[in-house]
């Protein structure tokens, strides 16, 4: 019932949209990048979790806002996902969903690769819904990219302490 999508160029885009995408992802880029070093500001300065969190956070707004972006860009936020396994064990399944993320719009894409899946299956497991898989999958990078930003804005400074007093202890 609905085509598959289709990936259109920029100056296609503006000549139909009569808008710069560019502009408007590059606002939005910026805008992500502003909350995610808000996000560091505010996080204890100990807290390891952070760094490899913000760039994860940052490889997935680029991925999700960004033009002349492809699928293999969030690969990145997958390689540094496991540094943050041990560290936040409560939310592994968070974690693991940039994983899941990053193959299934691979797979969708390209399927397991020229000789071993056809393009003609791939489109016919996108079509599977009624509507586009891949469009599915742009709607959950936006879920997923979301949870992130609020999952690290939970975190919160560590409360001040006095001389000579110990550091509260925190759950790992």
């Amino acid at each position: 019932p609905w085509p598959l999508a289709r990936i259109v160029g920029i100056d296609a885009f503006e000549a139909w949209a009569g808008w710069d995408a560019r502009l408007v992802a590059r606002v939005l880029l910026a805008a992500a990048t502003v909350g995610i070093v808000a996000i560091l500001l505010r996080s204890p300065r100990d807290d390891r979790r952070m760094i490899p969190l913000a760039v994860i956070l940052q490889v997935h707004a680029y991925a999700l806002v960004g033009t002349s972006v492809h699928e293999n860009h969030t690969l990145l936020a997958v390689i540094l996902a496991p540094l943050l396994w041990r560290l936040w064990p409560r939310d592994r399944p968070l974690l693991a969903t940039t994983s899941g993320f990053a193959f299934v719009s691979l797979f969708l894409a390209a399927g397991f690769g020229r000789r071993i899946t056809r393009q003609a299956e791939i489109e016919a497991l996108r079509r599977l819904t009624g509507m586009d898989l891949a469009v599915l999958a742009a709607v959950a990078h936006v879920v997923l990219v979301t949870a992130l930003f609020l999952w690290a804005a939970r975190t919160r400074r560590a409360p001040a302490r006095t001389s000579g007093q110990a550091p509260p202890e925190r759950p790992v």
